[in-house]
């Protein structure tokens, strides 16, 4: 590989890490997830089910979530 596409690839995983650190760190963000989690758990448990969907790009996330 070239030094330029090595130094692009280097940064977006240094960008990602970085990202990813930060919402780790991120307190609000974390107890969304919990309670998003927490949401879809009980309605499992109580015999419910996670409707997901999307358009277009959307639609292949609601796949890959699923």
């Amino acid at each position: 590989m070239s030094q330029t596409r090595d130094t692009h690839l280097s940064e977006f995983f240094t960008r990602s890490v970085a990202a990813l650190d930060a919402a780790s760190r991120d307190s609000s963000l974390l107890r969304a997830i919990e309670g998003i989690a927490g949401s879809v758990q009980k309605a499992f448990r109580e015999g419910g089910k996670l409707l997901i969907a999307g358009n277009g790009g959307s639609a292949a996330d609601a796949q890959h979530l699923s």
